[in-house]
């Protein structure tokens, strides 16, 4: 381990890139610090020391995002937990305002950041079709 960075470990390995995707290479002695090289073995490298997840965006299709898994999952089962199946669902304030009393106080202590974490849970499920938007003013939300 070479140091950390906002609390995560940083170790470095050495990869190459092919076709398939990345592949670690023991061989390799030198590192090149600069450049994207060095910049995708550091998010390699944070996605291992500490288990994140892939989410996604149904604003940006195509757009994919790496996230702290265990902020993602307490967040995804709170959300999942309050929205109703039928509609009309819950408005985005009355979720944020639901949500907070399902966290983990480890996680989210005095709510803090459950809005943004709440925002973004939202939508990667609505990207992967597990929530919906009902077509309302105020925006509704329900599970599908």
């Amino acid at each position: 381990m070479i140091g950390s960075r906002n609390g995560w470990p940083i170790a470095v390995t050495c990869v190459t890139v092919c076709r398939e995707g990345l592949e670690r290479d023991p061989k390799a002695e030198r590192l090149q610090r600069d450049g994207v090289g060095w910049v995708l073995l550091l998010r390699l490298e944070l996605a291992m020391a500490r288990k994140t997840v892939e989410v996604e965006n149904v604003n940006h299709p195509g757009q994919v995002k790496l996230v702290d898994g265990a902020m993602y999952a307490a967040m995804r089962q709170a959300l999942l937990k309050i929205l109703p199946k039928t509609p009309p669902g819950l408005t985005v304030e009355q979720v944020y305002a639901a949500v907070t009393a399902h966290l983990p106080s480890e996680l989210f202590p005095g709510g803090t950041r459950a809005g943004w974490w709440a925002k973004t849970v939202q939508l990667d499920l609505e990207a992967k079709g597990i929530i919906a938007r009902e077509k309302t003013r105020p925006l509704r939300l329900r599970r599908v």
